[in-house]
């Protein structure tokens, strides 16, 4: 059995859980009300192998929470846990802190 990986600090920890391109968004995504992976597919413009493999690494966390219904057709249903959406509003705060910075920074303007 090997040790957990350690970590430094929570943000740090909490970093781990939403890294990687398509989290961050599939959290915004998901805050409010669930989405099928279809919709989700859409939206991001992503393949669904790659939105299957950040939705299992997502609930595996604990953030996310994967509902099928057993109907013709099947289908599936994501949403946030409370985990989740507790990490959203900390993403909400991570978010409005970048949106200043890009409009006060000349470094984080495009060049031409």
């Amino acid at each position: 059995m090997t040790d957990p990986k350690m970590f430094n600090t929570g943000a740090e920890y909490a970093l781990s859980i939403i890294s990687g391109k398509w989290k961050p968004v599939i959290l915004y995504l998901l805050a409010g009300h669930p989405r099928r992976t279809g919709e989700l597919v859409k939206q991001l413009g992503t393949s669904y192998k790659v939105l299957s493999d950040q939705l299992r690494e997502m609930t595996d966390a604990g953030i996310v929470t994967r509902k099928s219904f057993n109907t013709m057709p099947p289908h599936v249903e994501y949403r946030l846990t409370d985990e989740g959406e507790n990490l959203y509003a900390a993403l909400r705060y991570l978010n409005y802190w970048g949106e200043q910075r890009v409009r006060t920074s000349k470094s984080c303007a495009p060049t031409r």
